[in-house]
């Protein structure tokens, strides 16, 4: 069990070092992920995207039988300046990247962001 904060952290800190092979490889799975994996529903955005999904057992009492669905996404893939956790109740990982493509393209559209 990791806060959210802290989970946010590390992945951060996982994006700025790049100095070693499996943290290469770590952000490679990530972009391909976010591209044609189960996090691939985030669509594309300026830059890339690095991304993890999961679905993880829910705890407390307002639980589904699906679980919690996680997605971690990092913008822009180069270099990371925004890190957007999401999880959502009773669902898998690759619908919470749904959610949070949504997210981004409202960001983009509608705040002007540019990564």
């Amino acid at each position: 069990r990791v806060s959210p904060i802290a989970l946010a952290a590390a992945y951060s800190r996982l994006s700025v070092s790049t100095s070693t092979t499996a943290a290469q490889e770590l952000l490679a799975g990530m972009r391909q992920a976010a591209s044609s994996g189960t996090a691939a529903r985030i669509g594309s955005h300026r830059g890339g995207v690095l991304a993890k999904t999961g679905t993880a057992p829910c705890r407390g009492r307002a639980c589904f039988a699906n679980g919690d669905g996680l997605v971690l996404a990092m913008l822009p893939a180069d270099q990371p300046r925004l890190v957007l956790l999401i999880r959502q109740r009773g669902t898998t990982g690759a619908t919470a990247a749904a959610l949070a493509g949504r997210m981004l393209d409202r960001l983009e559209r509608l705040e002007g962001v540019g990564w």
